[in-house]
């Protein structure tokens, strides 16, 4: 058994391993999703619906410029 997946920290015991990358997935991913019938069980579902309970939070969380346009919003 590998043990990579593991956090030894003692306060991630129990927690959402989630939590701290669910922001990054693009909000338009997100979005796409509620037009879709997922199963009860289907963990897309389950983060689905933790991203619409903190989706302010998460938001919060992305980069406020794309690196796709032009300048950062740093100076060099």
């Amino acid at each position: 058994m590998s043990r990579s997946g593991f956090d030894p920290r003692p306060e991630s015991k129990g927690a959402d391993p989630m939590e701290w990358h669910r922001h990054r997935i693009h909000p338009i991913l997100w979005k796409a999703l509620t037009g879709v019938r997922l199963k009860a069980k289907d963990p897309v579902r389950r983060e689905l619906e933790l991203w619409q309970e903190r989706e302010d939070a998460y938001l919060a969380r992305r980069p406020c410029f794309s690196q796709a346009d032009g300048e950062p919003p740093w100076a060099e």
